[in-house]
């Protein structure tokens, strides 16, 4: 079974209220599966497949409109999916998001970072003298770090032409959720 993931986290995400992570960190995040999207606000979607289950959360009522996977011991908030007890396989992203998007009692997913990296994309305003921002294609990149920075780059042109700047979108990491427990010389955040 995997045990390296890959997880997104937002820019805000952090900047709100996150504890920026550090490679070799535990970590303890409520997780949740998006399906494939040809736009996003994060500039690099690492598109990850996983073999899962789909249950109903703990105390669901019918009308709930998700459902957790449920794939070794990572768990992850699939709105919208439906119950699935035999296991089938998925295509989408992994994202961290502590800003209530997922259920109070979805059960958390524990595992170690092993690997961050910044994602960085090139935007232009939509049109001039637009207030929308767009990605440029193509110009999406990741830089590797030890140790996630708490403030993102948000370097955008101040003037009302289509010129393009570069944003700092938030964190590639690549969290190993293996079925064992996490040693003793890693650093729970």
């Amino acid at each position: 079974m995997v045990s390296l993931w890959p997880v997104q986290v937002a820019s805000w995400q952090i900047e709100c209220c996150g504890t920026p992570p550090s490679v070799g960190d535990v970590v303890e995040w409520q997780l949740s599966w998006l399906s494939p999207q040809p736009e996003s606000d994060f500039a690099v979607r690492e598109v990850t497949f996983m073999e899962a289950t789909a249950l109903p959360r703990s105390g669901a009522v019918v009308a709930d409109s998700g459902v957790v996977l449920q794939a070794g011991a990572l768990a992850a908030w699939w709105d919208g999916g439906t119950v699935r007890t035999a296991p089938f396989q998925l295509r989408g992203y992994l994202v961290e998001d502590h800003h209530g998007s997922v259920p109070d009692n979805l059960p958390t997913t524990r595992g170690v970072v092993r690997q961050i990296d910044v994602a960085t994309c090139a935007y232009r305003r939509e049109f001039a003298g637009g207030r929308s921002w767009v990605p440029v294609p193509g110009s999406e990149r990741l830089r590797p770090v030890r140790k996630s920075p708490k403030w993102f780059r948000h370097d955008l042109p101040r003037d009302d032409t289509t010129a393009a700047g570069e944003l700092e979108t938030g964190l590639l990491i690549m969290l190993d959720v293996a079925d064992r427990e996490v040693d003793a010389d890693e650093q729970r955040v």
